[in-house]
């Protein structure tokens, strides 16, 4: 059983990383890791030039409706048996799902740029709730989404200027990520726009 008294730590010691500029590498393994990560993606891309955040991921998994319910029953499985008063309130209003929704609204809301490569599932992406903010996003020119035509092999990111998170199993979300690291973020934008040359713009 995952400890919350470590997540809550992990947390605070990324918080303090991105706040120092710091290029530590963070190593993670669980679905909640993953939804903290991406949203302080989401955060580090909009304070950036050119305020853009690329992701290239199997099919936008963590803000579908359906991960909701998964996050929620994820959390739950974590001992809390170690928390303090303070750290049991602030375990408990934690909501990872909501707050990475919020994060891409707010992103997007100040002319920030997603643009998506999904490997599978494209046709149903509509079918979200995420849907509605994508789509504005789309009218605005802000968020651009493709569908890979082949199977490059390549894991799993998402890369800002200077910060990225690369996955090493999609089916339990164990990655490593680093928010102060140009260098290797300029490799993996060179990778997303290589893949855009193997997909196709999805319309709906």
């Amino acid at each position: 059983m995952q400890n919350a008294k470590d997540l809550l730590n992990y947390k605070k010691e990324l918080a303090q990383a991105i706040k120092d500029g710091d290029d530590t590498i963070f190593f993670n393994d669980s679905i909640l890791h993953a939804m903290l990560i991406v949203k302080e993606l989401l955060n580090k891309a909009s304070k950036e030039d050119g305020r853009l955040l690329q992701m290239y991921c199997g099919n936008f998994s963590l803000f579908r409706d359906k991960t909701e319910r998964k996050v929620l029953d994820e959390k739950y499985k974590w001992s809390t048996t170690d928390l303090s008063k303070e750290e049991s309130e602030n375990w408990a209003s934690l909501d990872f799902y909501a707050d990475l929704q919020q994060a891409l609204t707010d992103f997007l809301s100040v002319e920030g740029k997603l643009k998506l490569i999904l490997q599978y599932q494209t046709n149903t992406l509509p079918e979200n709730r995420v849907w509605r903010v994508l789509e504005n996003g789309i009218r605005q020119n802000n968020v651009s989404i493709y569908q890979l035509k082949i199977n490059v092999g390549l894991d799993h990111f998402a890369v800002t200027r200077e910060a990225y998170r690369v996955e090493n199993s999609n089916e339990i979300k164990t990655a490593t990520c680093c928010f102060k690291d140009s260098p290797n973020a300029n490799i993996l934008n060179e990778n997303f726009n290589e893949l855009i040359k193997f997909s196709e713009p999805f319309i709906v």
